[in-house]
């Protein structure tokens, strides 16, 4: 049996690229990491606060591998194991991944193994921009953000400010099970998802406090289309804008009905990068808003079937997030609850 360590970078192939940096560029000059973090022996003496703290340290992108694990022991019967992965070779579904995986390993449970890797995807990723479909996804988006881009102008209590400010806060409640009921008979009665319901309420609702009615809301796509990526550990992710019109004078099963044919056929056209949205439309750049729209919807399905698993996920998801937009709306569902979190 392979010791958790092999195991883990063998799992993890993207852990061992490295950022290429451009020769003709100045870049500042970097040194190796140091692997050691506390001396030999002291674990039982720190908290594991403090432990953490000195853990998480900046990684130096020229060199592997773009991940760090530690495995403490506190006592005989207490240990506690550290992964620190950059965000660069790593996204929120391969952390999922990445627990399951281990906690089946840890319950002695063998793995499927992977038919491709993360080096096979970035090769497509490369093939496909050469493609008649690569080329009509180009067309959808310019056609679909031609003309005056929308600002969404949020009645905020104070100016904004001249320069990003990532400091937020968040407020969290829970639906009840009778209107989260309600909800999932609406969806199937008007034959759309519960995100596409989520998600035209959320446009309402940013509609009715901003007094606006076109609206570009952003929202993450897991970018797994095809089954052979659904367990590979890499950066997958990307990000739509969905742009949407909620006319006062237009019933609300009307938009619902318009939003869900824009929103489909917004996934449809998914594999043209968000990056090459923003370079190639006219947009008039503002160094304290983000390009495109100022606000996301995320709509989370938790897996609580694993006890184990939604105790280490708890774990893994506490703590605290930068706001990176004005407004991010999320909703997470699992089983008769919806969680709702506006960041």
């Amino acid at each position: 049996e392979l010791p958790f360590e092999v195991w883990f970078y063998k799992r993890v192939e993207s852990g061992h690229w490295t950022l290429i940096l451009d020769e003709e560029v100045d870049w500042p000059q970097t040194t190796p990491p140091s692997d050691s973090f506390l001396p030999d022996n002291h674990f039982a003496s720190v908290s594991p606060c403090v432990i953490i703290q000195r853990f998480i340290r900046p990684f130096v992108l020229s060199y592997a591998p773009l991940l760090r694990v530690a495995l403490l022991k506190m006592a005989e019967e207490h240990h506690i194991l550290l992964v620190d992965m950059h965000h660069i070779i790593s996204d929120g579904m391969s952390t999922h991944i990445l627990i399951n995986d281990f906690i089946s390993l840890y319950s002695q449970q063998p793995l499927k193994p992977l038919s491709i890797q993360y080096k096979d995807y970035a090769l497509w990723q490369r093939e496909i921009k050469q493609t008649k479909q690569y080329r009509e996804q180009a067309e959808y988006w310019l056609e679909k953000f031609k003309g005056e881009i929308p600002i969404l102008e949020l009645p905020v209590d104070f100016p904004r400010p001249s320069k990003p400010y990532v400091e937020g806060d968040m407020t969290k409640s829970t639906l009840t099970y009778e209107l989260t009921a309600a909800l999932n008979s609406l969806a199937r009665e008007e034959g759309v998802t519960l995100f596409m319901l989520l998600l035209a309420l959320y446009n309402v609702f940013l509609s009715k406090i901003c007094a606006q009615e076109d609206i570009i809301v952003g929202t993450p796509t897991s970018g797994r289309r095809h089954i052979d990526l659904s367990q590979i550990i890499g950066v997958f992710i990307d990000t739509l804008a969905l742009r949407h019109q909620p006319k006062s004078n237009h019933r609300f099963v009307d938009f619902l009905a318009d939003l869900k044919e824009n929103t489909l056929t917004a996934f449809e056209n998914q594999d043209y990068p968000f990056e090459e949205i923003v370079k190639k439309t006219k947009i008039q750049r503002d160094s304290h808003r983000n390009p495109l729209f100022d606000t996301m919807f995320l709509m989370d399905t938790l897996d609580l079937e694993n006890t184990v698993y939604h105790e280490v996920a708890s774990t893994v998801a506490t703590g605290l997030v930068p706001k990176i937009r004005d407004v991010l709306g999320i909703f997470q569902f699992s089983g008769n609850d919806i969680n709702k979190k506006i960041n």
